[in-house]
């Protein structure tokens, strides 16, 4: 089942990929948008969220909520941060997430936020894009959700 769960108002919505409106369900969360798309998950964080411990708790909950969560890569798109709390880094450093993680992101904070993930135990590496991104998570298959082209150039924090 396609599920889509967002935390807060963003200031700015990001471009998402088209869905079939009978596939993707939208839930509104604090501080960022949730996808299920049946074999990964796709994150987008809000333009001007400051990540905190509690945001990392309901994000933590709505992954928990999408079925089979555990065998799924995860593409998290940073959004424009403007930070992230004390609270917030010791938990992302001390996360370990049980499949690949892929984190696309080009502003400063979003960088800074991608080397926590980086520093924990959990695969993840930093991208440029989210053409690249999908292709590491070994999802480059041409699909309605996915029509970029792919490339093979990756960067990492």
């Amino acid at each position: 089942m396609n599920t889509t769960s967002t935390h807060g108002t963003p200031s700015h919505q990001p471009t998402q990929p088209t869905q079939s409106p009978r596939t993707l369900i939208d839930r509104h969360v604090r501080g960022h948008t949730l996808k299920d798309h049946n074999h990964w998950v796709e994150v987008f964080l809000h333009d001007g969220s400051d990540v905190t411990d509690t945001d990392l708790l309901a994000f933590r909950a709505d992954l928990h909520a999408v079925e089979n969560w555990e065998s799924k890569p995860v593409l998290i798109h940073m959004g424009a941060l403007v930070g992230v709390s004390i609270e917030g880094r010791k938990r992302i450093g001390r996360y370990t997430h049980p499949t690949p993680v892929a984190v696309v992101g080009e502003k400063p904070m979003d960088k800074v936020m991608a080397n926590f993930i980086l520093r924990s135990p959990t695969q993840a590496r930093h991208f440029p894009t989210r053409a690249h991104a999908l292709q590491w998570l070994g999802l480059n298959q041409p699909t309605p959700e996915n029509p970029a082209p792919l490339t093979t150039e990756t960067s990492r924090i």
